[in-house]
Parts: C-alpha cells; sequence; structure tokens
C-alpha cells in the first residue's frame, strides 16, 4: 500500500509548489494565507502520524511556503527604502505607512487563531521598524513639507493603525509612534 501511495503523492508536492508558486506570483500576500493553511495541514497530518508520506510532504512544501512569506516581507521593506518622494509635491501619508495598514488589516484577519502567529509577529516587529526609519527618512529629506507635519499625519496613521488592530506584539511601537508624532522642539 505505501508504494501506491508514494506513487500517487510523488506528483502532489511539485503540483503544490506550482500552485503556491501561482500564488505567489498572482500576489505576495497570497503567502500568508499559504503559511496558515499549510502549517495547519502539516500539524494536523503530524498529529495523526509525523512519519507519514504526507507529513513530509506538507513538510518541504511548507518550507516554500515560508521561504515565500520571508520574501514578501523583505520585499515590503526594499520598497520602503526604495521609495522616492518628489521635490515639488507635498508629503501627505506615505504609501509605505498605507501599505502597511493594508498588510496588517489582511494579516489580522487571515492568522486569527493560527498556529504560526509567532511567524507574523516576527514580521511585523521587522516591518514596522522599516516604516519607522523610512518615514523619519522622508520627513528629513522633505522640501516642500516641513519635517515635523511630515512625521506627525504618518505617525498619527500609524498610530490609529496599530491602536484600531490591536497587534499585542507592537504595543511598544504604538506607544513609540504616539511619541514621534508630537511636534518636536527645536533645539
Amino acid at each position: 500500500g505505501r508504494q501506491m501511495m508514494i506513487k500517487i503523492f510523488r506528483c502532489i508536492e511539485p503540483e503544490l509548489n506550482n500552485l503556491i508558486a501561482l500564488g505567489d506570483k498572482i500576489d505576495s500576500f497570497n503567502s500568508l494565507y499559504m503559511l496558515v493553511k499549510m502549517s495547519h495541514h502539516v500539524w494536523t497530518a503530524q498529529n495523526v502520524d509525523p512519519a507519514s508520506f504526507l507529513s513530509t510532504t506538507l513538510g518541504n512544501v511548507l518550507v516554500t511556503v515560508k521561504r515565500n512569506f520571508d520574501k514578501c516581507i523583505s520585499n515590503q521593506i526594499r520598497q520602503m527604502e526604495e521609495v522616492k518622494i518628489s521635490k515639488k509635491s507635498k508629503v501627505g501619508i506615505l504609501p509605505f505607512v498605507a501599505e502597511f495598514e493594508e498588510f496588517a488589516g489582511l494579516a489580522e484577519s487571515i492568522f486569527k487563531n493560527a498556529e504560526r502567529r509567532g511567524d507574523l509577529d516576527k514580521a511585523y516587529t521587522k516591518l514596522i521598524r522599516g516604516v519607522f526609519v523610512n518615514v523619519e527618512k522622508v520627513a528629513n529629506e522633505s522640501q516642500k513639507t516641513p519635517r515635523d507635519v511630515v512625521m506627525m499625519e504618518n505617525f498619527h496613521h500609524i498610530f490609529a493603525t496599530l491602536s484600531r488592530l490591536k497587534i499585542s506584539c507592537l504595543e511598544a511601537e504604538k506607544k513609540e509612534a504616539k511619541q514621534k508624532k508630537k511636534k518636536k522642539k527645536k533645539k
């Protein structure tokens, strides 16, 4: 029976990997959903039979999914670093601040009660650092909009997002955002 199973399942791993690659191409945020789903399947399969072919196959596929998830996070950070603000236009809410809000909203709905919450929390910490650093960078380089205004608007938005989503691993960052949106006294 085992040989038969191996024959049937042998084509499943590449199929699953193709599906995952496709999902990732369509939208890298799909890797969030896949990470949660695959983790759950692996967790279930391992509880039934840790040594089974299915467990092993799903475990291998999960590694790919996790790699895609990590890539999705580092791409977001790279895009923040590459944001160019035109000297002529006013700076409002920065695109990556709005994107963080969208990402976090989506992630919270997908990771509700998920086994892999730890992966998301690690990702949040990396992302929010990137957001903070790059908001300050843009604020310092901004010519049309005063630094204080850029800081206030963007950190207010981040503070509001974190307050609304209640992401417990980012409590400290929520407080920090609240501090950063206050007008700095000129030395």
